[in-house]
């Protein structure tokens, strides 16, 4: 058994924590990076090349399953009625072509040749477009 020498050491507490406003814009702000990464050929293509040991075709597949929560009132605060309708046409494309591929997705290389992909590119480019002008 260990024993453990507590000295006179004084602790203290970092508030590390963020307001709701903070915490809405972070969520647009995520939201919004995750349809840039969709966007951008080259991005995801450095990001592959950066961090070869992950698939880059998971990950945006993951990274927006994870970050897009309809039933969230954080997500409902943090963007317009307008911007939420285009979230939920990239949300119903994103689950349309996973399903298609039961998950089973190539690399990212083969997988920027597809129509799946060129599909869901174009669409995050038009919503991002759409959103500078909401």
């Amino acid at each position: 058994m260990r024993n453990k020498i507590i000295t006179n050491q004084k602790f203290e507490l970092e508030d590390n924590s963020i307001d709701d406003s903070e915490f809405i814009e972070a969520t647009r702000e995520n939201i919004i990076g995750a349809l840039k990464l969709w966007s951008s050929k080259e991005e995801q293509l450095e990001y592959q090349e950066n961090v070869p040991s992950i698939s880059v075709t998971t990950e945006l597949f993951e990274q927006w399953d994870d970050l897009y929560t309809p039933e969230s009132e954080v997500l409902i605060e943090a963007f317009e009625p307008d911007e939420l309708r285009l979230l939920e046409k990239f949300e119903a494309e994103i689950i349309l072509r996973s399903d298609k591929s039961n998950n089973i997705l190539p690399d990212i290389i083969e997988y920027i040749e597809t129509d799946d992909w060129k599909a869901l590119n174009s669409l995050s480019m038009g919503i991002l477009s759409d959103l500078k002008k909401i």
